[in-house]
């Protein structure tokens, strides 16, 4: 699955607007929704906010492993 559809699915299985992570992210809304859309590029420093924020790893956003959850 690509990043961008895992990124918006934890996002809504939390039930967080595009505002609020916005805000829990210190990002602008509109990086978060082009992000999301596949249409801004996802930066290291971002990829490691989601990282953080949902407990997933990176690998996992990044389609490298079967495992979801940080070791």
């Amino acid at each position: 699955m690509e990043t961008r559809i895992l990124l918006k699915k934890l996002r809504l299985q939390k039930k967080i607007s595009t505002r609020e992570l916005s805000r829990i992210f210190d990002m602008e809304e509109s990086a978060i929704s082009e992000i999301e859309r596949g249409k801004r590029n996802l930066t290291i420093f971002t990829l490691l906010k989601y990282c953080n924020f949902f407990k997933v790893s990176a690998d996992w956003l990044l389609g490298l492993s079967v495992r979801k959850e940080i070791i």
